[in-house]
């Protein structure tokens, strides 16, 4: 994981938003997890998010079943499958990851299976880091792209079916790439962030006695140039 650093400027924040318009989100999950980091308010709101839904109330639903009427099919397989999810201790830590989707754009967890007694059991719910995914640019789909992979990355969905849960929810219509709530939070965030800064450098310089610098007399315009920006 890569920081950015704190002497970060408009021009930089919109490279880095440019570079995951074509795809490659790692700079751009960089600076949003920084954001949460420095930012109280907006971590705030996003672990409010998270935690809440992860905490309410849920029940296994088949395909076709409605809330007014539910099947009979498959009960004791529909329970079986229910208590295995309710009581596994990584399920709700899994759905607050994937909650979590609606800041990035996706969100991404894989299932370790194992077999117990002729039954496939996920025996872990792991939470994959969103920097290691990305956008392939031919179909703008979304694939595993680890470092020194190829550069279409890897279709987890095709290649690993059953092996990954992946959440990319509707939030504000834009192409996959450009899906989520980072680029309006984070834009937020670092305005609250550059502005503190500057209150925090006036309270520094204030009510201090007169600053003077002093350069030689062959001093070049260069150097001179310096001395005022620090002064």
């Amino acid at each position: 994981v890569r920081r950015i650093g704190g002497g970060l400027t408009p021009a930089q924040v919109s490279q880095i938003i440019r570079s995951a318009d074509s795809g490659q989100m790692a700079s751009l999950i960089d600076l949003a997890n920084e954001m949460r980091q420095k930012d109280g308010h907006l971590q705030c709101v996003l672990q409010t998010l998270e935690t809440s839904i992860a905490c309410l109330q849920w029940e296994l639903v088949l395909p076709g079943d409605t809330k007014k009427k539910k099947s009979r099919r498959g009960g004791p397989q529909r329970k079986f499958v229910e208590d295995q999810l309710r009581h596994h201790p990584a399920f709700r830590r899994m759905v607050s990851h994937l909650t979590g989707s609606r800041f990035y754009g996706y969100g991404v967890s894989e299932i370790v299976w194992e077999r117990d007694g002729g039954k496939l059991l996920p025996v872990d719910l792991k939470n994959c880091a969103a920097r290691r995914f990305g956008f392939r640019t031919s179909d703008g789909r979304l694939v595993w792209r680890d470092e020194r992979m190829p550069i279409d990355g890897v279709d987890v969905r095709a290649s690993y079916p059953d092996k990954f849960i992946i959440a990319q929810p509707y939030v504000n219509g834009d192409v996959a790439c450009r899906e989520g709530l980072v680029r309006l939070l984070m834009w937020l965030a670092l305005f609250r962030n550059w502005s503190l800064s500057d209150w925090l450098q006036l309270a520094e310089m204030s009510w201090k006695p007169y600053r003077r610098g002093v350069f030689k007399k062959g001093a070049s315009k260069e150097d001179v140039a310096n001395l005022r920006n620090v002064l």
